[in-house]
């Protein structure tokens, strides 16, 4: 190829080819150039996707339509603060690949619908009529963000929930048999917990919770123990009784031993985040197994929806990869092709029954 080239060359007179050589070191060096600046992010870039620029201030305003909406802040902490930007930022690219694979297939949400899924919200959160309208545009205006906003990511849920409907709309439903099995590999999972009785006494000092101890010890009835001493206002006037509960409904230590004592007998004294306890296990009813008629709609639908859910982060995957997307150090995520953990693992997981 090179002989090719300086044969052709050694045929033009000595101008032209000084020309061409011109010609060609400025392609080569315009080329290198306009790499360099493809490359480049100008100062106030918080990403660029697909060659457009999306800047630090779109960001923050994105960041303050989240706290308008669901509440969401900025962490104080530094090292916090730098992850809750770089997940920000990371969001808003994916949201823009999926607002494209959208408009690929044609999909869009009419605008009434926007208006009515938005003013449901208003009505759910704020109030009703006017004076919750009233209230929602204050809330925009404390926020910095505007009713618009509000109303295009209302519309942007909507749009994402039908583009999920059609990219999983070929996912088989589970059969007969996938359910039957599901449900003895479940089977933990569907159990209802033990549940207990317990009645609680609440006090504001160790030394107290020993006196009310010695008083139970020496035949003082529970209840009425209860009644005159719990500094528990909400309970004090039942005898200390807290229904029924499972041990997911009560703190650590004081759930560990609530669970471990026998029915009718005291335990304690345990301090918690309300004072120093002491309780007693009123009934214990004991975990269960539903019968598989009882949950086997509901259980068909979940394993549809897992079965849906691994179609769509896997074709979510595809199209973030297959995106341009070049971040500014200050908003580059950990791992740019990572799907967020709800999309990730939106069920949290399914532990097989270990022993049963």
């Amino acid at each position: 190829m090179r002989e090719l080239i300086r044969t052709k060359l050694s045929s033009l007179p000595r101008k032209q080819v000084g020309a061409i050589v011109i010609v060609v070191a400025v392609l080569v060096a315009g080329s290198g150039w306009w790499f360099w600046q493809r490359d480049q992010l100008p100062e106030d870039a918080a990403y660029r996707i697909d060659g457009e620029v999306v800047t630090i201030k779109d960001v923050e305003a994105r960041a303050s339509l989240l706290r308008a909406l669901y509440g969401v802040e900025v962490p104080t902490d530094d090292d916090k603060a730098a992850a809750f930007w770089r997940d920000t930022a990371q969001a808003m690219a994916l949201s823009q690949v999926i607002d494209e694979a959208a408009d690929e297939m044609d999909l869009s949400i009419p605008e009434r619908n926007a208006q009515q899924a938005t003013a449901q919200y208003v009505q759910t959160y704020f109030g009703e009529g006017t004076k919750g309208r009233d209230a929602f545009v204050a809330a925009l205006a404390a926020q910095g963000t505007s009713e618009a906003q509000v109303r295009d990511e209302v519309g942007r849920h909507l749009l994402l929930t039908k583009l999920f409907a059609e990219v999983t709309a070929d996912v088989v439903a589970p059969g007969a048999d996938a359910v039957r099995a599901a449900y003895d590999e479940r089977r933990c999972q569907l159990r209802s917990p033990e549940q207990r009785r317990i009645s609680n006494i609440v006090v504001t000092s160790e030394d107290e919770a020993k006196s009310v101890l010695r008083a139970l010890k020496g035949g003082s009835g529970f209840a009425e123990v209860a009644r005159t001493r719990s500094a528990d206002t909400s309970t004090a006037a039942n005898g200390g009784d807290l229904g029924l509960v499972t041990s997911a409904d009560l703190e650590g230590d004081y759930a560990t031993a609530a669970f471990e004592a026998k029915p009718n007998t005291v335990f304690g004294p345990l301090r918690s985040s309300h004072g120093w306890n002491i309780g007693m296990v009123r009934k214990v009813v004991a975990s269960t197994d539903p019968a598989f008629e009882a949950v086997q709609g509901e259980l068909a639908q979940l394993l549809l929806y897992e079965a849906q859910s691994t179609n769509w982060r896997d074709w979510l995957a595809k199209r973030l990869e297959e995106a341009d997307v070049t971040y500014a150090d200050d908003y580059r995520p950990k791992d740019p092709l990572a799907l967020p953990a709800s999309m990730s693992d939106p069920q949290g997981g399914s532990d097989v029954c270990k022993g049963d």
